[in-house]
């Protein structure tokens, strides 16, 4: 199996595992999942990633809030076309979007804050998928 057909693999093992962990934890009020976009949601190529836009449709279906933290600049360009991209591939029922000031260099503590801000207006973070450690660890994560 070549690298490509081993990653596809490790992608549907961890889709498997997100989908069990909800089928067997309690969820609290409120529940929210957040996602990562890059080489989360979509590939290097902008094409979607199948085994975690299955997290997401199993998510609506237990009625879990999606929302998205997503590092890339919140020009209106970037996020017209992030949002109209997603929409093409399915992902149509997002809360919230969290898009990175172009300014703000600090991808952890951007991204740990608008968990906070989740927090604040009353959810309560489930889980987290991302590709970097500050996606998915510190406060707030899940």
């Amino acid at each position: 199996m070549d690298a490509l057909g081993l990653w596809n693999k490790e992608l549907v093992k961890i889709s498997r595992n997100a989908i069990r962990t909800l089928d067997n934890i309690i969820l609290p009020n409120n529940p929210v999942i957040v996602f990562d976009i890059d080489n989360t949601l979509l590939d290097s190529k902008r094409e979607i990633i199948d085994p975690i836009r299955v997290i997401y449709y199993y998510a609506c279906m237990l009625g879990i809030t999606v929302m998205i933290i997503t590092s890339r600049p919140g020009t209106p360009e970037v996020v017209n076309w992030t949002q109209n991209r997603l929409m093409e591939e399915g992902i149509c029922k997002v809360k919230f979007y969290y898009f990175r000031k172009p300014e703000n260099k600090n991808c952890l503590k951007f991204k740990e804050n608008a968990r906070r801000n989740i927090h604040k207006r009353g959810f309560n973070v489930v889980m987290s998928l991302g590709d970097q450690d500050y996606d998915i660890s510190g406060k707030y994560a899940g």
